[in-house]
């Protein structure tokens, strides 16, 4: 067939490129993240997240959740919660007291 051509290797990765839906399918431990790219100052993660995180908490930086596939909340402590479908960002401000939940599951870009 003239136009298949079998893929090719890449003996060396591409530093600049990532494939995130497939880091977040090879996860298989919810709420830790896994490197995906840094720019400029930020590093962006990719992270599973099922259920809800134990306890509020706060960052010194901001923190800034996509969400890849999935639900999620993003509650803030004393100031209710924002509700997050695929394809939607939502920023965490340094030092804002927060807890992200997976409705029930979601694999989420995290910048940092």
């Amino acid at each position: 067939r003239p136009w298949y051509r079998a893929p090719t290797v890449m003996t060396d990765a591409d530093p600049n490129l990532a494939h995130l839906h497939a880091i977040a399918r090879a996860i298989r431990t919810p709420w830790q993240p896994h490197p995906a790219l840094s720019v400029n100052q930020a590093t962006l993660r990719v992270v599973k997240l099922e259920g809800h995180s134990p306890d509020f908490h706060t960052h010194d930086i901001d923190e800034c959740y996509v969400v890849l596939d999935g639900e999620a909340l993003i509650e803030l402590e004393g100031a209710g919660s924002t509700h997050l479908a695929k394809g939607d960002a939502y920023v965490v401000r340094a030092g804002t007291s927060h807890r992200p939940l997976a409705l029930p599951h979601a694999s989420i870009l995290l910048i940092t």
